[in-house]
Protein backbone atom coordinates (compact mmCIF):
# COMPACT_ATOMS: atom_id res chain seq x y z
CA UNK A 1 0.00 0.00 0.00
CA UNK A 2 1.15 3.38 -0.53
CA UNK A 3 0.48 6.75 0.28
CA UNK A 4 1.90 9.87 -1.30
CA UNK A 5 5.79 8.90 -1.09
CA UNK A 6 4.90 6.98 2.35
CA UNK A 7 5.06 3.46 1.66
CA UNK A 8 3.20 0.67 3.87
CA UNK A 9 3.27 -3.46 3.34
CA UNK A 10 -0.28 -4.18 4.41
CA UNK A 11 -3.36 -2.85 6.39
CA UNK A 12 -5.07 -4.73 9.33
CA UNK A 13 -8.53 -3.83 9.06
CA UNK A 14 -9.34 -6.31 12.45
CA UNK A 15 -7.51 -3.75 14.33
CA UNK A 16 -6.80 -0.82 11.82
CA UNK A 17 -3.41 -0.41 11.79
CA UNK A 18 -1.31 0.37 9.06
CA UNK A 19 1.77 -2.89 8.73
CA UNK A 20 5.20 -2.13 8.09
CA UNK A 21 7.17 -5.38 7.76
CA UNK A 22 11.10 -4.09 8.52
CA UNK A 23 14.33 -5.73 7.61
CA UNK A 24 16.83 -4.63 9.15
CA UNK A 25 19.54 -7.44 8.28
CA UNK A 26 22.05 -5.52 6.07
CA UNK A 27 21.85 -2.01 8.06
CA UNK A 28 24.74 -1.10 9.77
CA UNK A 29 23.28 -1.19 13.50
CA UNK A 30 25.56 1.37 15.42
CA UNK A 31 25.91 3.91 12.41
CA UNK A 32 23.83 7.58 13.61
CA UNK A 33 22.50 8.22 10.11
CA UNK A 34 20.64 4.53 10.00
CA UNK A 35 19.52 5.58 13.06
CA UNK A 36 18.02 9.14 11.52
CA UNK A 37 16.84 7.39 8.73
CA UNK A 38 14.61 5.06 10.71
CA UNK A 39 13.20 7.84 13.22
CA UNK A 40 12.18 10.02 9.96
CA UNK A 41 10.55 7.05 8.01
CA UNK A 42 8.45 6.58 11.75
CA UNK A 43 7.81 10.09 11.90
CA UNK A 44 6.28 10.28 8.37
CA UNK A 45 4.59 7.23 9.07
CA UNK A 46 2.89 8.07 12.08
CA UNK A 47 1.98 11.54 10.30
CA UNK A 48 0.26 9.68 7.50
CA UNK A 49 -1.41 7.46 10.26
CA UNK A 50 -2.55 10.24 12.06
CA UNK A 51 -4.44 11.95 9.16
CA UNK A 52 -6.43 9.01 9.26
CA UNK A 53 -6.95 8.11 12.42
CA UNK A 54 -5.11 4.69 13.00
CA UNK A 55 -1.22 3.70 14.01
CA UNK A 56 1.44 2.03 12.84
CA UNK A 57 2.51 -1.70 13.73
CA UNK A 58 6.33 -2.44 12.84
CA UNK A 59 7.20 -6.07 11.66
CA UNK A 60 10.53 -6.91 12.66
CA UNK A 61 11.53 -10.46 12.42
CA UNK A 62 14.78 -10.19 14.42
CA UNK A 63 15.00 -9.59 17.83
CA UNK A 64 18.80 -8.45 18.38
CA UNK A 65 17.55 -5.36 15.59
CA UNK A 66 15.22 -4.07 18.00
Amino acid sequence: MKSGEIKFDGFNPERGVLIDAKDFNKWPKDEDWSLDVVLRDARKQSAVASQVKTKVEWHIPNQEKV
